[in-house]
């Protein structure tokens, strides 16, 4: 009996380090999951950013939501809209470039999405900053 719980205390701490081990890794790639969004935001896709880090987009899309909150399209396009507002408040540029700079190909949806974010549209926002 003593041999018995002796080995079933072993299989626990075993499967509790694993646990922790799994744990810190998974923390450290959401780490550099969103590193990644950051530096490539204006050209990643959901699938290049799985295949760079060797994973299923599937079960990517999955780790992002449950450690984040925000799905794939969520965090890019909320980087996205950041970089631009930083563009139009600081630069010359015009809106239009800034938005393809930032990743965006339809200029309508981006002046869509950045007056849902910041609830004025990009050229108040540039004039509120200048």
């Amino acid at each position: 009996m003593i041999l018995v719980f002796s080995e079933l205390v072993r299989i626990f701490n075993n499967n509790q380090y694993r646990y922790e081990n799994n744990s810190m890794k998974e923390s450290n790639n959401i780490i550099e999951f969103l590193q990644y969004i950051e530096n490539n935001y204006n050209k990643c896709s959901l699938n290049s950013m799985a295949r760079h880090f060797g994973y299923n987009s599937n079960y990517l899309g999955n780790l992002l939501k449950s450690k984040t909150g925000k799905t794939f399209s969520q965090l890019k396009l909320e980087h996205q809209l950041n970089e631009a507002s930083i563009l139009i408040a600081h630069t010359e540029m015009p809106i239009y470039e800034i938005a393809y700079e930032v990743g965006f190909s339809n200029l309508g949806f981006f002046y869509k999405k950045f007056k849902e974010n910041f609830n004025i549209n990009p050229q108040e926002y540039r004039d509120k900053y200048i």
